[in-house]
């Protein structure tokens, strides 16, 4: 077996039956290739580490670079793992723990202090995180609600795309907040073209905004910010008008924005499915000295 980088891999079709077994991703190169041009997360990058026996891919394993804010409020580079995936007719063969150790010396190389992964406790790889030393750092609080058909509105004035005023928002409601909330409105033009946001999917006011996806009978809350929870609270109550059945958010980590739902009678799940885990790669910090309490990010920073 041998570990070359995805940028290295020549014909990038090999990995469709990991990503198609794995993940249900219907991946093709050339698309993904255009979001890997131009993701600050993945341009720099390898993108990831593909494990090869008689050159045909065996093993993946995804990496991001991550840029986060820290407690002190400077800006720090961490690692992200995405995407790993071993097919299992070669598992219990050391390649999952082998792409791995190719990740970590990829970011202690660049001096990255931590390497983050987005995963759940159902998973059965959680247990497998753990063992190379990945802990848990923060839970993902969900919100869901079931809606009653409303009484049909008239249509809404679609609102202009003003990615100007949304950055702005994003960065006073971040002020207090460490992790995964460094943009601008350069990286906001790329994450929607990654998300696929369309002007019709943002709610955009004067104190906030709220980023959904209607996905049938399911509205996904992909992002709310705004500046109180009366503001918060009138977002919500807007989304439930575009709901045809149920609200759902899965990363609620902003206490203004738990309180909205829980008074708006939301289930709330303070420990839900998702969580990200984290490993320390040198010895000298904690996950918590540099970071603290607020650690945030939303279904947008997914990776």
């Amino acid at each position: 077996m041998k570990i070359i980088s995805y940028r290295e891999l020549k014909n990038k079709n090999d990995l469709l039956p990991i990503m198609c077994l794995a993940f249900g991703w219907p991946f093709t190169y050339q698309e993904f290739g255009e979001i890997a041009r131009i993701d600050p997360r993945l341009k720099d990058s390898p993108i990831g580490f593909c494990a090869l026996e008689d050159d045909k891919v065996v093993g993946f394993a995804g990496v991001v670079d991550l840029t986060t804010k820290i407690l002190d409020g400077r800006i720090e580079n961490a690692g992200g793992v995405w995407g790993v995936a071993v097919l299992p007719s070669h598992a219990r063969k050391g390649i999952f723990t082998a792409l791995m150790k190719t990740a970590h010396e990829y970011f202690s190389d660049n001096g990255y202090r931590f390497s983050f992964l987005t995963t759940s406790q159902s998973m059965i790889a959680y247990n497998f995180y753990r063992k190379l030393g990945y802990e848990d750092a923060i839970e993902f609080p969900s919100s869901y609600k079931f809606v009653e058909k409303k009484p049909s509105r008239k249509r809404e004035k679609e609102n202009e795309l003003d990615l100007e005023k949304i950055a702005k928002l994003y960065d006073d409601f971040t002020t207090d907040k460490t992790g995964i909330v460094v943009r601008d409105e350069n990286y906001l033009k790329i994450l929607y073209k990654r998300e696929k946001i369309k002007p019709e999917m943002i709610l955009l006011d004067k104190n906030g905004y709220a980023i959904f996806k209607n996905e049938g009978k399911l509205l996904r809350i992909k992002e709310i910010v705004a500046t109180s929870i009366e503001e918060t609270k009138k977002l919500i109550r807007s989304l439930e008008h575009k709901a045809k059945h149920l609200v759902f958010d899965t990363i609620v980590l902003d206490g203004k924005t738990l309180k909205s739902y829980e008074s708006l009678k939301y289930n709330i799940h303070k420990r839900s499915y998702g969580l990200i885990m984290v490993k320390k790669l040198t010895n000298n910090v904690t996950f918590k000295e540099v970071y603290g309490e607020n650690f945030y990010m939303t279904s947008l920073d997914w990776f």
